[in-house]
């Protein structure tokens, strides 16, 4: 703060004369304002991660799949980094040559899909329900894609847009239905959602709205790693027939996604009937920053021969409390935050909300079984609405397709009948091109209070189509099949909606900051709240909202001046709109290196001789974030304590200045005193000084470097002290294994150099250094050599051979290492160069070897390969850049068993190799004529059932129990009586279950 502006102020109570004093407040110290251009953030990205929330899977399920398609507008490449069950990972790249073409990555769900409550398809016994999950996908690609996923199972499904990394929240609030908890206990189905996270030490809050399986309704936190998944689910068992975890909501400290739906829905969910369809809910929810306040809702094409019963849904979700919703240009309600509205989406509804809200649309059951309609076309699927303000000009979209059979058994592709459904202002329509042709402006119908906007519902093809127009288009993309469907946004764009914020303004002073919040202008909202964090070194306080100023004051003082000091104030108006600011205290940060922040200061204590001019170096440190100034720096007693230093000056943050305190005296007695500082805020004392003027003499002293190699040594001799009176005579008593040459030889100092003569033997030296008033001293060491050998004195290397051992088993040789020094030597650290076949057993470590000691030392060739050339490798005991080699090589002999199992199926054990890890290849031939091969590997012994089961889920009788040791085999399935088909294979081992699917062919 300049200190030549005085500004004296007196405020009375007139709150006239008050709201003035902070309006010229406001004038003198706000800043400008630049609004900054957000970049555009949409559904396109080159990083996304997903996962899939339980599907509803039958008995055998074997065509029940997880899809993820992939379009660009460019050639490009990418992969797909994906987990299973047990965290095995997995990597599946791809190319984009041909931008009309999609990429399709299909697998079967049964380890890749989260496991959660489904005792329709018996997965409970390993639910995953309020656990860490490792199965995500994390797609990333060179340039621009989109990204869609689809969860298809028989007669359920739903896809939904993924949504870029750059664009995922901290904050979100869920959108689900209602879980389906009949009477029939097997078709129980619930309201769930998954977050993923995308960064390391993710942390989590969930407060669900209704009761959790682990949980209840109590609200819990979690951390999550990077790729971990997490799926909540509403439970059954807590009070309620039909839970909803509509309104959850969900905060982080780290952006996450958010996948929400449920397992398979009737809806709406009280519908009654003797076979009521039903489907899963799939949808990426968007971030709570990016919902609006006006959305419209149209009829989407219904699918032909859909029954009349029930009817469309959407839901309106709020964001904040008092939320107020019209529809149509008429208020309906007012929602809390988390609280929706559910209405007929099967007409038009023009939203209006006075706060951020976010829409699904829900398309009903199709089929109640009665006249055959259970397998009529379409069936439930959830779609985001995106808000009109987030609508785009321009899109590049896909009408994804799967494959499977249908209820008659004919296999094909499964979505028979594609839309899309397009809104739009009048004034663009004619503007508005797809897949290259003008839109017919006659497909578009009137949506009524909208002021000039319309609809249509288009019929598409499969596979990639590109959209544009003149001006923002909302975009809906939806298929039926029999009994299943899917539908979700087309696209939309992700930019913030805001309002202009807060303003938080400061006015500093010594140790001290004071300002106030205000709307950033008069039309703007109040500033409810003042919400202070990460307060360090400060006592903040803040006053009570005031009416004349419709907003706070603040003031905060540093707790310690020495330090710096921060705090952040968050300003939040009534709508919600933030501004958060941070803010610094100077603190005066000027100390001596060894005096920052100590509470009493430190003492120097000098002992010296008389008329010796003495000189120290100090250190003046800027530890803080500021500049400060130095005004003075002094001692009480200028003419015995000098500084080299000359005040005033400047010191940048974290930088030094050197320099030296002197002193002088020619009598014998004792001298106190401070070094003082004064900065711009004080004076701080950093040093005090106690010289003793005295004679006192003592023994020359020496130090010792030596080279990395132990090699060469400085010997420094020194009597140099201010009590010293100087060297007068040095005599080499002992040399042994070493020459001593000395360098320079002066009274203060003597250097002289120790080379070692031979590195394998230990070397002995004895110095007497002797002063000028006949102070002595005795230097002697012992410098240690390499005195280590195999067997004998002398034998530095060795060659071991430990012969044939038969692969996954273990040979061990012993060695022995002699130390003919006269010190002791230990090992800590001891190892083969490969390291791989050849090994030693830890227990031995730390290997010590006393003087004189011959002791045995073990190496152990365990072979994991049948080889024709010898394992070889190399181990070297090393000390002062000397070593010891020992050679050791061996061959890997074959493991052969032949045999059959328990049930007769033949086996070939020849085991050339052990693998890593388990694994069971697939079925070859496939299709199986008569009988089929399996490769199995196993690093350990191994326990193997196998059993098939036909289409239809029945056990065939046909089975067997393999008993394995480690190694690599071969066995066959006879399956001469069976008929033609699919059928599964499952092999259960002690800890994994593994699933391949073959057709016999006859």
């Amino acid at each position: 703060m300049n200190k030549n502006l005085q500004l004296n102020i007196n405020i009375g109570t007139n709150k006239k004369y008050k709201l003035i004093f902070f309006l010229l407040l406001f004038i003198f110290f706000t800043p400008i304002f630049l609004a900054a251009q957000p970049s555009l953030l949409d559904t396109k990205g080159k990083d996304f991660w997903l996962t899939f929330i339980p599907n509803f899977h039958g008995n055998g399920a074997t065509e029940d799949s997880l899809y993820i398609y992939v379009s660009s507008a460019v050639p490009t490449s990418g992969q797909i980094n994906y987990k299973d069950y047990n965290g095995f990972q997995y990597t599946q790249k791809f190319d984009i040559t041909d931008p009309s073409k999609i990429y399709v990555f299909r697998l079967m769900f049964y380890d890749f899909e989260l496991r959660g409550y489904n005792p329709g398809g018996g997965f409970w016994s390993r639910n995953q329900s309020e656990k860490i999950a490792p199965q995500t996908f994390h797609v990333t690609s060179d340039s621009d894609v989109t990204v869609y996923a689809l969860s298809e199972a028989v007669f359920t499904a739903d896809a939904f847009i993924v949504l870029p990394s750059r664009v995922l929240g901290f904050e979100y609030l869920i959108l689900s239905y209602n879980s389906d908890g009949r009477t029939n206990t097997n078709s129980r189905t619930p309201s769930q959602f998954s977050i993923v996270a995308i960064e390391d030490s993710t942390e989590v809050l969930i407060k669900p709205t209704a009761a959790t399986y682990v949980n209840g309704i109590t609200p819990f936190t979690l951390k999550l790693s990077k790729g971990d998944a997490f799926l909540v689910q509403a439970a059954f068992d807590k009070g309620e027939v039909n839970p909803d975890l509509t309104g959850t909501d969900v905060t982080s400290n780290k952006p996450i996604a958010i996948f929400s739906g449920h397992q398979r829905a009737t809806l709406p969910y009280d519908l009654t009937g003797p076979s009521l369809s039903r489907d899963c809910l799939i949808e990426q929810l968007q971030p709570f920053d990016t919902w609006g306040k006006d959305a419209f809702i149209v009829p989407v094409a219904q699918p032909p021969g859909v029954m009349k019963k029930g009817n469309d849904l959407f839901r309106i979700l709020a964001a904040y409390d008092s939320t107020n919703i019209s529809i149509n240009g008429t208020f309906i309600v007012t929602l809390d935050k988390g609280g929706f509205y559910e209405g007929n989406a099967e007409r038009c509804s023009v939203i209006n909300a006075d706060r951020p809200i976010s829409i699904a649309l829900y398309k009903k059951t199709s089929g109640d079984g009665s006249s055959g309609s259970t397998f009529n076309l379409g069936d439930p699927f959830m779609m985001i609405i995106p808000p009109r303000e987030q609508f785009l000009n321009n899109y590049r979209f896909i009408s994804v397709q799967a494959w499977g059979t249908d209820n008659i058994g004919n296999y094909g592709t499964i979505y028979k009948n594609q839309y899309v459904t397009l809104i739009a202002q009048d004034t663009t329509i004619k503007s508005i091109i797809l897949d290259g042709s003008p839109v017919d402006p006659n497909k578009f119908i009137k949506i009524p209070f909208s002021n000039g906007y319309s609809y249509a519902n288009l019929a598409v093809g499969d596979n990639v189509h590109d959209l544009s127009s003149n001006g923002n288009v909302g975009l809906f993309i939806y298929g039926y099949g029999e009994a299943v469907s899917y539908g979700y946004v087309g696209g939309m764009n992700f930019k913030p909606i805001n309002f202009k914020p807060p303003t938080i303004n400061s006015v500093d002073s010594c140790y001290l900051k004071y300002g106030y919040s205000y709307p950033a202008n008069v039309a703007e909202l109040p500033v409810f709240s003042l919400i202070p964090d990460s307060v360090d070194n400060v006592i903040l306080s803040i006053s009570p909202y005031d009416l004349s100023t419709r907003g706070h004051t603040y003031n905060a003082k540093l707790i310690d001046n020495r330090k710096d000091g921060s705090f952040t104030l968050t300003a939040i108006d009534s709508f919600g709109v933030k501004t958060k600011k941070s803010f610094d205290i100077p603190g005066y940060t000027v100390a001596l290196n060894n005096n920052i922040l100590v509470d009493t200061i430190p003492v120097v204590n000098v002992n010296i001789r008389k008329k010796f001019h003495y000189c120290f170096p100090l250190n003046l440190t800027n530890y803080g974030k500021f500049i400060h100034e130095v005004n003075s720096l002094k001692f009480s007693n200028p003419a015995v304590f000098s500084l080299t230093i000359n005040p005033p000056f400047e010191i940048s943050p974290k930088s030094n200045i050197g320099f030296n305190v002197c002193f002088y005296s020619d009598i014998d007695t004792v001298y106190t005193d401070t070094l003082q500082i004064t900065g711009e805020c004080g004076e701080r004392s950093l040093l005090a000084l106690n010289f003793n003027v005295i004679t006192k003499p003592s023994k020359p002293d020496i130090s010792k470097i030596s080279d990395s190699c132990n090699s060469k040594f400085n010997l420094t001799i020194t009597d140099s002290t201010m009590f010293d009176y100087g060297i007068k005579d040095l005599t080499i008593v002992t040399s042994q294994n070493c020459d001593i040459v000395t360098k320079l030889f002066t009274a203060p100092l003597i250097k002289l150099d120790v080379n070692i003569q031979d590195a394998r033997k230990d070397a002995i030296y004895k110095l007497i250094a002797i002063d000028s008033i006949g102070n002595s001293n005795d230097i002697i060491d012992t410098i240690q050599g390499f005195t280590i050998a195999f067997d004998s004195f002398g034998d530095i290397s060795r060659t071991i051979n430990l012969g044939n051992v038969t692969i996954g088993s273990m040979q061990c040789d012993s060695v022995d290492i002699l130390n003919y020094g006269i010190l002791p030597f230990t090992f800590s650290d001891i190892h083969f160069i490969r390291n791989i076949a050849f090994s030693i057993p830890q227990s031995q470590l730390p290997f010590s070897i006393l003087p004189g000691e011959k002791k045995s030392f073990k190496i152990c060739f365990r072979p994991d390969t049948v080889s024709i050339k010898p394992y070889k490798d190399s181990l070297y005991l090393g000390f002062n850049c000397v070593s010891n080699k020992l050679s050791v090589s061996g061959l890997g002999d074959v493991l052969i068993h032949e045999g059959t199992s328990q049930c007769d199926v033949p086996i070939k054990l020849t085991t050339n190799a052990i693998p890593k890890f388990f694994f069971i290849d697939g079925i070859y031939p496939n299709p199986v004529n008569s009988t089929g091969k399996i490769i199995i590997g196993t690093p350990d012994e191994n326990r193997l059932i196998l059993k098939i089961f036909n289409i239809s889920g029945k056990e065939m009788q046909n089975q067997a129990s393999l008993n394995l040791h480690p190694g690599i085999y071969e066995a066959y399935i006879n399956v001469d009586n069976f008929p033609e088909g699919y059928y599964t294979l499952v092999v259960h081992s002690s800890t994994q279950i593994f699933v391949k699917q073959f057709f016999i062919l006859k």
